[in-house]
């Protein structure tokens, strides 16, 4: 998903939390998730094994910890390129050019699942990374790549 502006239409649609009134006092609720529409499209994504990459191309306000659940949990990557434009940042752009040609050419897996087993007496508690946990063991990948 190519992003460059904030959602404000549909059932996804979010308002701009950095509003100037608030961003005089510390307020630690813009660091969470607005909502969680797109936590469950996530997990009805990875439900199907379809896995969602985002590249952030935002030249202002981006509600990246609303917007990057959808990445979180079906395995995806967010790639955010801030003050982005083609012509007054070229190096934003070069990145962004060369990013984007290594995401079309690496090999990819798709449809996996992963099973952590451990012997008696070590057990796992939390797990680090994007992906979606079934079950106490059994974690869903809908792709894995080399990066």
């Amino acid at each position: 998903v190519m992003q460059t502006m904030l959602p404000t239409v549909g059932p996804g649609a979010l308002e701009n939390r950095e509003a100037s009134s608030q961003a005089s006092s510390l307020n630690s609720s813009n660091l969470g998730p607005a909502s969680d529409f797109y936590k469950k499209m996530a997990l009805d994504c990875s439900a199907q094994q379809i896995s969602v990459d985002l590249f952030m191309l935002n030249g202002q306000y981006a509600d990246i910890a609303t917007i990057s659940c959808i990445s979180k949990y079906s395995a995806g990557c967010v790639h955010y390129y801030p003050s982005f434009h083609a012509v007054r940042n070229p190096a934003m752009s070069d990145k962004y050019e060369s990013d984007l040609r290594r995401y079309i050419t690496r090999k990819i897996g798709f449809e996996s699942v992963m099973r952590i087993r451990c012997t008696r007496g070590v057990s796992i508690h939390t797990f680090h990374g994007n992906f979606f946990v079934r079950s106490t063991d059994l974690l869903s990948l809908p792709n894995v790549n080399p990066d």
